[in-house]
């Protein structure tokens, strides 16, 4: 979330931290962070350190991918999350109890524009980790019907 503020004169942007809910899909730009306080569970969108998805509306032999970089914090805890993304797919990954899915980075690259790192946005969603699951450290998923 970014706020705002005109103080004597200037204008400052500031970003801020939103929250979130289990099971509830949000979204984050490049350097947002959201917290889930019950889990003591902060995410931050560092980077997208790799976009080599096929752009929309045209025909690629290799679909690509996109990596993505989140420094999450649990309980004071700092660690790096990547996750990587064919278009159209998901990825996911197990911390503390928790299924972090990244479900999107949009928007999806069109062909001959270049792609502002300003412009991604991540849409993720959190979930308890069911008992007796098996803990996959990151697992794509392709989406395909």
């Amino acid at each position: 979330m970014k706020h705002i503020l005109w103080i004597g004169g200037l204008l400052i942007v500031a970003q801020g931290d939103s929250r979130f809910r289990l099971d509830e899909p949000f979204s984050l730009a490049i350097g947002e962070t959201a917290r889930l306080d019950d889990a003591g569970l902060s995410l931050t969108f560092r980077d997208v350190t790799r976009d080599s998805r096929c752009p929309k509306e045209v025909s690629c032999i290799v679909a690509g991918s996109a990596v993505i970089r989140f420094d999450a914090v649990v309980d004071g805890e700092k660690t790096t999350l990547t996750f990587e993304i064919p278009p159209g797919g998901e990825d996911a990954q197990s911390l503390a109890g928790l299924t972090v899915t990244l479900t999107a980075l949009e928007p999806e690259p069109e062909a001959g524009k270049k792609m502002e790192r300003s412009s991604y946005v991540a849409k993720l969603v959190v979930a308890a980790t069911t008992r007796g699951e098996v803990s996959v450290a990151s697992s794509a998923h392709l989406g395909l019907t």
